[in-house]
């Protein structure tokens, strides 16, 4: 009997060693920000450039905006042209792709001497809108579903739209151009029908332009009706609303907003000292109540874009993760309860971001810049669909289960770590049977600490699982 309980605590002592090492690989996970990326699983990814005559041009590569329109996945950004081997242009680029990430066709539009960039993407009457820069003038590239070049419509004052981003809407047989600046309602000959100067972040929906800005120490929401009348949806004082989450006088900027189910969800950014957390606001339309949701992974994270759709809210951004910048999306519900989220490594390491995001059914589809493994600039868009799956075992077994086991066989069979446990019990049952109550104490309390480590070492991994669980 005396070698068997030897035996036993032997082995006993080897899973401590081993759990030791388990417990490295659970802290590593974890401090990496990575826990969330098996509950997505990728469907498709294109990086661009992918050939000679396209490269990258420093960080001007990126997609900024991306549209799915039935089977066509479109996307709007920009790249580096080549001509020749010692000539490089930044140009705007327009891309389509079916569903299964089989490109269609794509477009580059160049211009020798200023850079170029599309930024917004609009289909109406089977045909495509692309807004954007090009020479440093403001225009709308419109083609056809089959990637044919029809005709060029060209925006006034060009010079206004350049700050910030373009985007371009199609509503009752017209065009809403948005901009951080001004809003124009056009006919698709160009044709101005009103302006209106206005700034910040605005977002279209079912006729109705909604704009929301930062003024002083207020957020002032409005409204724009399609005859061009501004209606003031909500005033509100910041300083309130950060006080309400504990923050006083904490800087705040606006970088989107999204209108869905009657509620206005606008994405801020929160600065604290030296970090910045993503903030969502969810304002009730009609009855002016409000609830504040904050985000915080990494303590830099930011958020540039927000989307809904299947009932839920997704914010695109980045986060920085051990110094690098890597691409974030976050679900949560419509009260802003976190779901999930997803930080991919696409390259180790990556200075990259997500732009954009479209929801359609099961999918979701991302698009913005990463870098290459060259260290440039690469623009990429990106398929990807839920687990549908227990999501805490898929993170448990893909992220540290494999790695430990892929070092633990390294040193001992895998089964060996299950063999304290076996050996213990029964110990612990031929004491009991033999009345050996002494013997018999020892080896449940012998158990109970092996029980104990192994729980204290795994505890990190169940409890951050636990908090991302899908729900």
């Amino acid at each position: 009997m005396r070698k068997y309980r030897i035996l036993a605590y032997w082995i006993a002592t080897l899973t401590i060693l081993y759990l030791t090492i388990f417990a490295v690989y659970v802290k590593r996970f974890y401090d990496a920000k990575l826990y969330a990326v098996s509950h997505l699983k990728t469907i498709w990814l294109d990086v661009f450039p992918s050939n000679e005559t396209y490269v990258e041009v420093d960080f001007s590569d990126f997609i900024k905006d991306v549209y799915v329109d039935g089977s066509v996945v479109l996307v709007a950004g920009s790249v580096g042209y080549k001509p020749s081997p010692t000539v490089v242009y930044p140009s705007a680029l327009i891309a389509a792709y079916d569903v299964d990430g089989k490109l269609l066709w794509r477009h580059v539009v160049i211009n020798p001497n200023v850079s170029s960039e599309f930024n917004g993407l609009e289909v109406y009457n089977d045909k495509v809108y692309a807004v954007g820069t090009i020479g440093g003038k403001a225009v709308i590239y419109v083609y056809n579903r089959r990637g044919d070049f029809i005709y060029t419509i060209s925006l006034p004052r060009a010079d206004e739209f350049i700050e910030r981003g373009l985007e371009v809407y199609a509503w009752n047989n017209s065009l809403y151009v948005l901009t951080s600046r001004r809003i124009l309602r056009m006919s698709f000959s160009g044709d101005i029908l009103w302006s209106i100067n206005l700034t910040g972040s605005a977002y279209f929906h079912s006729g109705v332009v909604y704009l929301v800005r930062k003024v002083a120490d207020r957020l002032i929401l409005e409204a724009v009706d399609h005859r061009g009348k501004v209606n003031l949806v909500a005033n509100i004082s910041l300083s309130e609303w950060m006080l309400s989450i504990g923050h006083g006088k904490a800087h705040v900027d606006v970088y989107d907003l999204c209108i869905y189910r009657g509620r206005a969800y606008i994405l801020m950014r929160i600065n604290i000292v030296s970090e910045c957390h993503i903030l969502l606001a969810i304002y009730d339309l009609r009855s002016g109540d409000y609830n504040l949701m904050e985000y915080s992974f990494s303590g830099r994270d930011h958020g540039g874009s927000v989307a809904t759709a299947n009932d839920a809210v997704y914010i695109a951004g980045f986060s920085y993760v051990k110094g690098w910048r890597k691409p974030l999306l976050i679900k949560t519900d419509l009260n802003g309860n976190l779901i999930w989220i997803w930080i991919p490594n696409l390259t180790v390491p990556s200075f990259s971001l997500v732009e954009d995001v479209d929801v359609v059914g099961d999918r979701i589809y991302v698009a913005g810049c990463t870098l290459n493994s060259q260290g440039m600039n690469s623009a990429f868009t990106m398929c990807l669909e839920e687990f549908k799956g227990t999501f805490i075992i898929e993170n448990f077994v893909e992220y540290v289960l494999k790695p430990f086991v892929a070092k633990l066989t390294l040193l001992a069979p895998f089964n060996i770590t299950l063999l304290p446990l076996i050996a213990l019990l029964y110990v612990a049952y031929r004491d009991y049977r033999e009345k050996r109550w002494r013997d018999f104490v020892i080896s449940m309390l012998t158990l109970l600490a092996v029980v104990v480590a192994t729980v204290y070492f795994i505890r990190p991994a169940l409890s951050d699982l636990t908090l991302l669980s899908y729900e």
